[in-house]
């Protein structure tokens, strides 16, 4: 099969036509890829800064969707006769027996849930034709919902359960629709994040972003009450809710000085280990701002469909409204390229 794999010896990728076909055993199916997305995720391992479970090579990939395409045949998958149906995989699995399974908390998971046993991340994901997946990681996609948009899900599913700390973390204010909001970036995160808000009500949400092209995509967006702004555009307004979609600790150190008393600041974007984040103690006390810190969370796949398909048919998901941009996987360099230089907020390849 033709892939593209992960060469952790100088952190190089590398298109290749004879990958083995996946054999699964009997807890696993094999999944037909249709699309894959790139995620930040992808691009912090490509650069050295996140550790992958693997010696020498890996299929990367974590957001994908595809078609039921073969199981072992002691699965019990295999009874289900549905191959060709349409697919969402969780890459996240869990053991169901640590603590934070126990608690209902399974992104917590000490054994299975991040890192080492995620696909795309320790084991080979959907960059590539075909890739075997535990069986109860994977869902069923509405019939009407299109392949390539059923990426989203994954992405979605975080920001779902970003979504949801703002309500269960003993924030200050109760949050309103007729606040003020602020996203830092307009990337996919932060686009979506805008796309969340906007379906719940909320109809004066800022996004910031250095990128004129960024920009651009949440112009283009056209949806009412929302527009993009120049960093230094910032300072002259004031927020109740500023989502940070950046993970540049500089971008959300400037931002914080707009959030007005009694504010919500939810740090949603993930920096390298070690980088800080430098706030003003007296002035988190004195105004009482409420900082919600949220860890990705593909736990809530099953919802998290559902508000796909939501949003979907009611217009946000447009790739070319959002910017995405579908390339087959023989021009991986050029989208890369065009990730690298910021001209998209997304870029995925396009397998089935």
């Amino acid at each position: 099969m033709r892939g593209l794999i992960f060469l952790t010896a100088d952190n190089s990728l590398k298109l290749k036509n004879d990958l083995q076909d996946p054999k699964p055993n009997s807890e696993e199916v094999v999944v037909r890829v249709s699309h894959c997305g790139v995620c930040g995720t992808d691009l912090h391992i490509m650069q050295g800064h996140f550790p992958v479970a693997v010696e020498t090579q890996l299929v990367l990939g974590h957001e994908f969707t595809g078609w039921l395409q073969e199981a072992n045949a002691d699965s019990k998958k295999n009874q289900d006769g549905n191959f060709g149906t349409p697919v969402f995989v969780n890459p996240n699995g869990r053991c169901g027996y640590c603590i934070g399974c126990q608690e209902g908390r399974v992104h917590f998971c000490g054994y299975r849930a991040m890192g080492a046993a995620s696909v795309g991340v320790g084991r080979d994901g959907g960059w590539a034709e075909f890739v075997a997946v535990p069986a109860n990681q994977v869902h069923r996609m509405p019939k009407d919902l299109p392949m390539s948009t059923g990426i989203l899900v994954e992405p979605i599913s975080c920001v779902l359960h970003g979504y949801d700390r703002l309500f269960t973390a003993g924030a200050a204010k109760q949050l309103d629709p007729t606040d003020s909001v602020l996203i830092l970036g307009a990337g996919i995160i932060g686009l979506l994040w805008a796309c969340l808000l906007h379906q719940r009500g909320y109809r004066t949400i800022q996004i910031s972003d250095i990128s004129p092209e960024r920009r651009q995509v949440v112009t283009n967006m056209k949806l009412d009450g929302m527009s993009p702004k120049q960093p230094t555009e910032l300072l002259s307004n004031t927020y109740q809710l500023i989502v940070d979609c950046t993970g540049v600790p500089k971008a959300l150190e400037s931002a914080y000085k707009s959030l007005s008393s009694g504010g919500i600041l939810c740090v949603f974007g993930c920096a390298p280990e070690g980088v800080k984040l430098n706030l003003p103690y007296y002035d988190l006390v004195n105004r009482e701002i409420t900082v919600v810190f949220c860890r990705v969370n593909q736990f809530a796949s099953d919802r998290a469909i559902d508000l796909t398909y939501q949003l979907h048919r009611q217009g946000y998901l447009d790739f070319n409204r959002l910017g995405i941009q579908v390339y087959p996987l023989d021009q991986h360099q050029k989208a890369f390229e065009t990730l690298g230089k910021r001209q998209a907020p997304k870029v995925a390849f396009q397998l089935g």
